[in-house]
């Protein structure tokens, strides 16, 4: 907890301050949608991992409903083989 400067109390077991409230949507997971398999699948390719087919600048953002809530600007991610080039 002394890493993350979250212990409240000094060395000497005096509290120093309160701890505030987490907010929950400041810690929330991020979601991204990308590929099923993370590797090449093809029976004519050996299988390699996959690597980032869009450049970062171009990577397409979308809104994810997922479990009655909503996310905006949730990456979608693609994947390109580096042997055979299979998106």
């Amino acid at each position: 907890m002394n890493v993350l400067k979250l212990n409240p109390f000094s060395k000497y077991g005096n509290l120093k301050r309160r701890l505030q409230p987490v907010s929950h949507d400041e810690i929330s997971a991020v979601h991204i949608i990308c590929l099923q398999s993370m590797e090449c699948e093809d029976i004519g390719c050996d299988p390699l991992g996959l690597h980032q087919a869009t450049r970062d600048h171009d990577i397409p953002k979308v809104t994810l409903m997922k479990d009655n809530k909503i996310y905006k600007d949730v990456a979608v991610l693609s994947g390109k083989c580096p042997k055979c080039e299979t998106v």
